[in-house]
């Protein structure tokens, strides 16, 4: 048994460099094109203040979303998400069916929550701001993220070119019209993003 866990740790521990070597923090080394979003590997959050007492926290369960990179100007990339509004998740049945009812997202009469971005601005290497059209309840306003590409290389089990972001922001949620329960819940929401997404199948780093 001992002999079967040092194997395991050393095959980790071979394995782990052959892993790293293959990732850049530079999306210009990315090959250019499409990636879909893995919706697997995929999480938005948000939050909001209860009572001044304490941040609660849920989350979107079904999104969908592409990324078309433009390498030689990564500002004129397309970035669109799209979520599925009655897949939110608050651990707490009776508040799912409370906003996914006419009093707040209305699930049945808007049921998706949509992002396009509409201007994209690299800041550092790794770092940048997404601006674009957010549509909840038919009501479309811009916001901005702050994104942070996490790193992009070629995925060890799937063999596809990925990349993976963060990217977070805050709204102001009675811009849409969901204004229930204000002030006891914060007006403001902390929006938070994860996400890898998948392009072609390689057998090589960051083909071109």
């Amino acid at each position: 048994m001992k002999k079967l866990i040092l194997s395991s740790i050393l095959a980790f521990s071979f394995a782990t460099p052959a892993l790293a070597e293959v990732q850049t923090t530079d999306i210009t080394e990315m090959p250019a094109g499409l990636y879909q979003l893995d919706a697997s590997h995929a999480t938005v959050l948000f939050k909001v203040r209860h009572m001044g007492f304490a941040d609660y926290i849920g989350r979107f369960d079904k999104l969908a979303g592409e990324i078309d990179l433009n390498t030689d100007k990564v500002e004129e990339s397309h970035v669109s998400i799209t979520i599925e509004t009655n897949s939110i998740d608050t651990n707490n049945e009776k508040l799912e069916k409370e906003l996914k009812s006419a009093n707040a997202f209305d699930a049945e009469k808007y049921p998706n929550i949509t992002f396009e971005a509409t201007d994209l601005e690299m800041q550092t290497e790794t770092t940048g701001l997404m601006t674009g059209d957010l549509t909840m309840m038919g009501e479309t306003h811009q916001v901005t993220f702050d994104v942070v590409f996490n790193g992009g290389g070629v995925h060890p089990m799937n063999s596809k070119n990925t990349m993976g972001f963060s990217a977070t922001t805050t709204l102001d949620r009675t811009d849409w019209g969901l204004d229930n329960w204000v002030p006891m819940v914060s007006a403001d929401v902390q929006i938070e993003v994860h996400a890898e997404f998948n392009g072609a199948v390689t057998d090589r780093p960051f083909a071109k």
